[in-house]
Protein backbone atom coordinates (compact mmCIF):
# COMPACT_ATOMS: atom_id res chain seq x y z
CA UNK A 1 0.00 0.00 0.00
CA UNK A 2 1.62 3.74 -0.84
CA UNK A 3 1.54 5.81 1.58
CA UNK A 4 -0.50 9.03 1.32
CA UNK A 5 0.94 12.87 2.06
CA UNK A 6 -1.82 14.28 4.73
CA UNK A 7 -1.49 17.88 3.61
CA UNK A 8 -0.19 19.00 0.37
CA UNK A 9 0.87 22.83 1.26
CA UNK A 10 2.65 23.72 -2.13
CA UNK A 11 2.38 22.61 -5.03
CA UNK A 12 3.83 23.90 -8.67
CA UNK A 13 3.36 23.46 -12.26
CA UNK A 14 6.22 22.91 -14.62
CA UNK A 15 6.30 22.18 -18.38
CA UNK A 16 5.39 18.72 -17.86
CA UNK A 17 6.32 18.18 -13.98
CA UNK A 18 3.89 18.75 -10.63
CA UNK A 19 5.78 18.83 -7.85
CA UNK A 20 4.67 19.15 -4.42
CA UNK A 21 6.02 20.00 -0.83
CA UNK A 22 3.90 17.87 2.11
CA UNK A 23 3.95 17.72 5.44
CA UNK A 24 6.43 14.61 5.73
CA UNK A 25 10.24 15.66 5.47
CA UNK A 26 10.63 15.10 1.83
CA UNK A 27 9.25 16.65 -1.21
CA UNK A 28 7.69 14.67 -4.28
CA UNK A 29 7.93 15.49 -7.95
CA UNK A 30 6.14 13.70 -10.37
CA UNK A 31 6.59 13.66 -14.01
CA UNK A 32 3.25 13.48 -15.60
CA UNK A 33 4.14 12.51 -19.01
CA UNK A 34 5.54 9.59 -17.73
CA UNK A 35 3.75 9.11 -14.44
CA UNK A 36 7.27 8.40 -12.48
CA UNK A 37 7.76 9.52 -9.03
CA UNK A 38 11.22 11.07 -7.31
CA UNK A 39 10.83 11.53 -3.85
CA UNK A 40 13.95 14.29 -3.25
CA UNK A 41 14.71 13.03 0.66
CA UNK A 42 17.11 15.41 2.61
CA UNK A 43 14.69 17.81 5.10
CA UNK A 44 14.20 16.22 8.84
CA UNK A 45 11.23 18.67 9.29
CA UNK A 46 8.31 19.52 7.52
CA UNK A 47 8.29 20.72 3.70
CA UNK A 48 6.18 24.08 3.43
CA UNK A 49 7.47 25.53 0.06
CA UNK A 50 9.07 24.76 -2.74
CA UNK A 51 9.95 26.91 -6.09
CA UNK A 52 11.42 25.78 -10.02
CA UNK A 53 13.79 28.22 -11.05
CA UNK A 54 13.24 30.08 -14.45
CA UNK A 55 15.22 27.48 -16.51
CA UNK A 56 13.50 24.57 -15.01
CA UNK A 57 16.95 23.40 -13.61
CA UNK A 58 17.15 23.86 -9.81
CA UNK A 59 14.44 23.15 -7.67
CA UNK A 60 14.70 25.18 -4.19
CA UNK A 61 12.46 23.38 -0.75
CA UNK A 62 12.25 25.08 2.44
CA UNK A 63 10.26 24.33 5.66
CA UNK A 64 10.69 23.26 9.43
CA UNK A 65 14.27 22.39 10.06
CA UNK A 66 15.18 26.20 8.60
CA UNK A 67 17.23 25.60 5.74
CA UNK A 68 16.59 25.54 2.11
CA UNK A 69 17.55 22.77 0.13
CA UNK A 70 18.68 23.56 -3.78
CA UNK A 71 18.18 19.80 -6.00
CA UNK A 72 19.18 19.47 -9.87
CA UNK A 73 16.19 19.22 -11.21
CA UNK A 74 17.59 16.41 -13.85
CA UNK A 75 19.30 14.02 -11.31
CA UNK A 76 17.35 14.59 -8.39
CA UNK A 77 20.89 15.15 -6.36
CA UNK A 78 21.49 18.18 -3.68
CA UNK A 79 23.00 21.05 -5.12
CA UNK A 80 23.75 23.14 -1.84
CA UNK A 81 21.91 23.73 1.54
CA UNK A 82 21.18 27.17 2.59
CA UNK A 83 21.49 28.23 6.27
CA UNK A 84 20.94 31.09 7.91
CA UNK A 85 17.20 31.43 9.19
CA UNK A 86 16.77 30.26 12.77
CA UNK A 87 12.93 29.60 12.58
CA UNK A 88 10.58 27.84 10.18
CA UNK A 89 10.53 28.97 6.71
CA UNK A 90 7.37 30.01 4.69
CA UNK A 91 7.80 30.59 1.13
CA UNK A 92 11.34 31.00 -1.12
CA UNK A 93 11.19 32.72 -4.63
CA UNK A 94 13.38 33.08 -7.47
CA UNK A 95 14.38 35.65 -8.97
CA UNK A 96 13.51 36.23 -12.76
CA UNK A 97 16.68 35.26 -14.03
CA UNK A 98 17.43 32.91 -11.60
CA UNK A 99 20.54 34.12 -10.20
CA UNK A 100 19.13 34.91 -6.46
CA UNK A 101 16.53 33.27 -4.37
CA UNK A 102 14.33 34.92 -1.18
CA UNK A 103 13.41 33.57 1.73
CA UNK A 104 10.82 34.23 3.95
CA UNK A 105 10.76 33.20 7.83
CA UNK A 106 9.06 32.98 11.25
CA UNK A 107 12.18 35.13 12.37
CA UNK A 108 10.55 37.79 11.10
CA UNK A 109 13.28 38.25 8.32
CA UNK A 110 13.67 38.05 4.30
CA UNK A 111 16.74 36.76 3.24
CA UNK A 112 18.58 37.04 -0.05
CA UNK A 113 20.72 34.25 -1.39
CA UNK A 114 23.24 33.86 -4.18
CA UNK A 115 22.17 30.67 -6.00
CA UNK A 116 25.51 29.99 -7.90
CA UNK A 117 27.50 30.01 -4.57
CA UNK A 118 24.90 29.46 -1.90
CA UNK A 119 25.82 33.04 0.05
CA UNK A 120 23.72 35.00 2.00
CA UNK A 121 23.41 38.27 0.38
CA UNK A 122 21.62 40.82 2.02
CA UNK A 123 18.89 40.44 5.70
CA UNK A 124 16.30 41.94 4.89
CA UNK A 125 14.54 43.50 8.34
CA UNK A 126 11.22 45.66 8.51
CA UNK A 127 8.36 43.12 9.46
CA UNK A 128 7.76 42.85 12.83
CA UNK A 129 6.28 39.31 12.78
CA UNK A 130 6.45 36.07 11.06
CA UNK A 131 7.08 36.47 7.40
CA UNK A 132 4.91 34.09 5.18
CA UNK A 133 5.34 35.13 1.95
CA UNK A 134 7.96 36.69 -0.44
CA UNK A 135 7.65 37.42 -4.66
CA UNK A 136 10.11 39.18 -7.13
CA UNK A 137 8.53 41.69 -9.71
CA UNK A 138 8.63 40.22 -13.17
CA UNK A 139 11.64 42.71 -13.81
CA UNK A 140 12.89 41.57 -10.68
CA UNK A 141 14.22 45.05 -9.46
CA UNK A 142 11.53 44.66 -6.58
CA UNK A 143 10.95 42.10 -4.11
CA UNK A 144 7.04 42.02 -2.09
CA UNK A 145 7.25 40.44 1.41
CA UNK A 146 4.20 39.50 4.05
CA UNK A 147 2.87 38.17 6.61
CA UNK A 148 1.30 38.19 10.42
CA UNK A 149 2.12 41.98 10.48
CA UNK A 150 -0.62 42.87 8.31
CA UNK A 151 2.06 44.62 6.16
CA UNK A 152 2.70 44.21 2.46
CA UNK A 153 6.19 45.61 2.47
CA UNK A 154 8.15 46.34 -0.94
CA UNK A 155 12.04 46.33 -1.03
CA UNK A 156 14.58 47.43 -3.59
CA UNK A 157 16.43 44.05 -4.58
CA UNK A 158 19.78 46.39 -5.50
CA UNK A 159 19.93 48.20 -2.37
CA UNK A 160 18.17 46.37 0.17
CA UNK A 161 16.10 49.24 1.35
CA UNK A 162 12.12 49.26 1.84
CA UNK A 163 10.28 51.16 -1.03
CA UNK A 164 6.95 51.33 0.19
CA UNK A 165 4.66 49.45 2.97
CA UNK A 166 0.99 48.97 2.22
CA UNK A 167 -1.60 49.02 4.92
CA UNK A 168 -5.04 47.45 4.57
CA UNK A 169 -5.75 44.00 5.38
CA UNK A 170 -6.71 43.43 9.21
CA UNK A 171 -4.90 40.02 9.41
CA UNK A 172 -1.91 37.78 8.10
CA UNK A 173 -1.18 37.77 4.55
CA UNK A 174 -0.54 34.91 3.24
CA UNK A 175 0.00 34.96 -0.45
CA UNK A 176 1.60 37.32 -2.77
CA UNK A 177 2.24 37.61 -6.40
CA UNK A 178 2.70 40.65 -9.12
CA UNK A 179 0.79 40.72 -12.34
CA UNK A 180 2.50 39.99 -15.06
CA UNK A 181 3.18 43.47 -15.95
CA UNK A 182 4.64 44.80 -12.67
CA UNK A 183 2.01 47.14 -11.89
CA UNK A 184 0.09 45.72 -9.38
CA UNK A 185 -0.15 43.67 -6.33
CA UNK A 186 -2.43 40.81 -5.33
CA UNK A 187 -2.85 39.59 -1.57
CA UNK A 188 -4.58 36.82 0.31
CA UNK A 189 -5.55 37.22 3.73
CA UNK A 190 -6.92 35.32 6.84
CA UNK A 191 -9.42 38.52 6.87
CA UNK A 192 -11.19 36.68 4.04
CA UNK A 193 -10.36 39.41 1.45
CA UNK A 194 -8.03 39.20 -1.73
CA UNK A 195 -7.07 42.98 -2.55
CA UNK A 196 -5.48 44.25 -5.35
CA UNK A 197 -2.67 47.04 -4.67
CA UNK A 198 -1.22 49.83 -7.97
CA UNK A 199 2.46 49.91 -7.39
CA UNK A 200 4.45 53.15 -8.01
CA UNK A 201 6.55 53.07 -10.02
Amino acid sequence: MRAKHLVIVSCLFLVGVVLAACTAPSATATSTAEQQNQVLKGHFARVRTVAYSPDGQTLASAGDDQQIILWNTVTGEQRRTLKGHFANIWSVAFSPDGKQLASASEDQTVRLWDVETGREVVTLKGHIANVRSVAFSPDGKTLASTGDDMNVILWDVATGQQKQVLKGHEATIWQVVFSPDGRQLMTGSSDATVRLWNIQP
